[in-house]
């Protein structure tokens, strides 16, 4: 199984009030792929994060296998919130993992 993990950070400019917004239609937005991207077994977002951590949201996934990664990133589910994620982030950091 792999595991993927992405640490999403919002814009230091970025008001509050937008960032809870953001946070809510990430996590309903990635959630929502679940049972619909080939080979995704689970998929996990957590946005209330403590304040000593260094990114603002974190995304957990498991797959089958890399093929399953790279059919998770290119599903056109992805690009329905895409202006989303390129109007609230600035910077989002992987990585993947066998277990």
């Amino acid at each position: 199984m792999l595991n993927h993990v992405a640490l999403l950070t919002f814009k230091d400019e970025l008001p509050d009030s937008d960032r809870r917004l953001a946070a809510v239609k990430l996590k309903s937005g990635l959630e929502d792929l679940a049972g619909k991207v080939d080979g995704l077994l689970e998929i996990k977002v957590e946005s209330i994060l403590t304040e000593s951590s260094t990114a603002d949201i974190a995304l957990f996934c498991k797959l089958e296998n890399e093929q399953a990664l790279n059919n998770l990133k290119t599903t056109p589910l992805l690009f329905n919130f895409k202006s989303v994620i390129d109007s609230y982030l600035s910077r989002i950091h992987t990585a993947s993992y066998y277990s």
